[in-house]
This record gives C-alpha cells, structure tokens and sequence, in this order.
C-alpha cells in the first residue's frame, strides 16, 4: 500500500480559512500529513493492542474538540481545523489502512516519520510544540481504554509508541553564528 494514498484524505483548503501562517509555506500534501497527524497518532495508539475500541475514538475526538480551544496559540488553530470533521476522517483512515496490526504501524510509522522532515521545514518552536502536543495526545488517548479505574490503562504494546520515537525533532542551529 502506497503510503501517500493515506494521506491524500485532503483537507479542503477553503474550509480552512483560518491556517496558521507557519503552514503556508508547506506544499498540500504536508499540510495533510500536519493535519493528519493526530488522527495517525490515535490509530497508531489505541490499534496497537489490535482492537481499536470506542472510548478511544471517543478520547481523541474530545482531546482534539478541547485543544481547538486551550492548546497553545500556534496550535489552537491546527486543532480548530482538523476538529471540524475528525471522526469522519479517523474512520476513513482506519477504513483505508490495512487490518493486520503490523503492516498498519509500518504504514503509520512511516508516515509519521515523514512529518520530521515537515517539522525541519518550520519554525523550531512551533515543531517542537507540535511534536510535545502529540507526545501528550498519544498519552491521552492511551489511558482511554483498559486497566481498572484507570490504574495500568497503557498496554506494554501502547508503550512502545507513547513518545512517538519516529518523530524527530530539527535540531536546535540557534546558537551557531
């Protein structure tokens, strides 16, 4: 499976009238994986115990609906957009990704992986506050499901993506004259 026919669920530009400047300078298809990520981060969260459950869908959907209102100011709007219609897209995406657990990490990881080249491209603060809010995503939707009263919710296999390795951060070249 072709990793770009995931994310060619395009966002249409003009019901996102309000895009950050720090996407302008990105070409459609890094816009989508951007805007795409979170839902991504959900699938490849809550599907690696293989079983994407409903309080999951329902914890990333209410995370990001929260965050279109209390993330920070660069990001408010990010997750003001992708808010607009996450559920169909989290469908559309599951629906289009492979069932078997590993050929779908692979394809999420993948793309996830692109996002750093994405992120080298835009401005170091706004990567790195891109990069925190989905590490805290992912833990959100994490402790979504499982454990008793909340207690050892993340699985060992959720555990090894919580911190979205994959995701690397440009480096910091500030202090070079």
């Amino acid at each position: 499976m072709m990793l770009s026919k995931i994310i060619c669920i395009n966002f249409d530009p003009s019901k996102y009238k309000n895009m950050l400047y720090q996407l302008e300078i990105l070409n459609s298809k890094e816009k989508d994986l951007v805007l795409n990520a979170p839902t991504l981060v959900t699938i490849l969260i809550a599907g690696a115990d293989n079983q994407i459950d409903e309080n999951e869908k329902a914890k990333a959907y209410k995370v990001v609906s929260v965050r279109a209102f209390s993330e920070k100011p660069d990001l408010k709007d990010i997750y003001g957009e992708i808010s607009l219609d996450f559920d169909q897209q989290l469908d559309q995406i599951i629906n289009t990704l492979p069932a078997n657990k590993e050929e779908r990490e692979r394809i999420i990881v993948g793309l996830l992986s692109e996002l750093s080249g994405v992120l080298s491209k835009l401005d170091l603060k706004f990567a790195k506050n891109l990069k925190t809010s989905l590490v805290s995503f992912a833990h959100r939707v994490a402790n979504a499901s499982g454990g008793v009263w909340g207690l050892n919710s993340v699985s060992d296999s959720e555990k090894e993506w919580l911190d979205l390795p994959m995701i690397v951060l440009p480096a910091d070249n500030s202090s070079i004259e």
